[in-house]
């Protein structure tokens, strides 16, 4: 009977089938051996799905994200806090992370306030997991009336955060959910932090950047160019159930070839 189901008998004859299965006869053949190409990246693909993931995401809160996604649809802001329900659920409790949310001067002059510290999911925040304050956080991100995006400005602070927090034994992204304008007076420009993103970035110190954008504005080609320089990916999300696709995708990207 073991032969029916594909196995070897135990002198080495071959599986015979019924002929009810519609194969007679299926001689067993050895898999041919992984190049030693493959085999690294498989083996390193495993290892960083089996320690987990260290993230720092940033949430768009400028003016610009009160406007409709579509013409009589909801905000850039409610898309963007269904996104990032989608994308909490994503990760496990093991999984290492913080929330921050930028727009303009929100922390003197700092274009970014630090909500949440990167930590584990499941580690308890006063009477709370930092899970459930990274939910209601995120419900109650509202669009900050008047104010700019400083989206280069902001995704520079935290790969630099990401960089000299690094933790070895993690995959270590910065997550970026933003309508994908920047229109913010005195950010610096998309070439000055490609130029910078190359200065800090090191083998020995790998942090991903991945772009969420949602809406057409802004300059998408540039975050292409920027998170391609991490080893991240950017994309733009029309419908928030895509995060699964998307996200998933980012780190099957990132996982791979490093």
């Amino acid at each position: 009977m073991v032969r029916f189901d594909g196995f070897r008998s135990a002198p080495g004859t071959a599986d015979r089938t019924p002929a009810s299965f519609g194969l007679a006869r299926q001689q067993l053949r050895l898999a041919a051996l992984a190049s030693p190409a493959v085999a690294r990246a498989t083996l390193r693909a495993w290892h960083k799905l089996r320690i987990g993931t260290r993230l720092l995401a940033l949430a768009d809160i400028s003016g610009s994200m009160a406007q409709p996604a579509v013409p009589g649809g909801p905000s850039l802001e409610e898309e963007l806090t269904q996104t990032a329900d989608q994308g909490v659920l994503l990760f496990p409790d093991s999984t290492r992370m913080g929330l921050w949310e930028f727009a303009s001067d929100l922390d003197g002059t700092r274009p970014y306030r630090r909500l949440v510290s990167v930590g584990p999911m499941s580690a308890e925040v006063g009477l709370i997991t930092r899970r459930q304050q990274i939910e209601q956080l995120n419900q109650a991100l509202r669009p900050r009336a008047g104010s700019a995006a400083s989206l280069y400005d902001t995704t520079l602070a935290a790969y630099r955060y990401m960089i000299s927090t690094y933790r070895p034994h993690y995959g270590n992204f910065v997550l970026v959910l933003t309508g994908g304008a920047d229109s913010a007076p005195g950010d610096i420009s998309p070439g000055r932090l490609l130029r910078r993103v190359h200065a800090l970035s090191s083998p020995a110190r790998h942090v991903a950047i991945v772009f969420l954008v949602l809406g057409p504005s802004g300059n998408f080609a540039a975050l292409q160019r920027i998170a391609a320089a991490t080893g991240g990916s950017a994309f733009r999300i029309t419908d928030p159930a895509e995060i699964n696709k998307d996200f998933f995708q980012s780190l099957a990207h990132t996982i791979a070839p490093g």
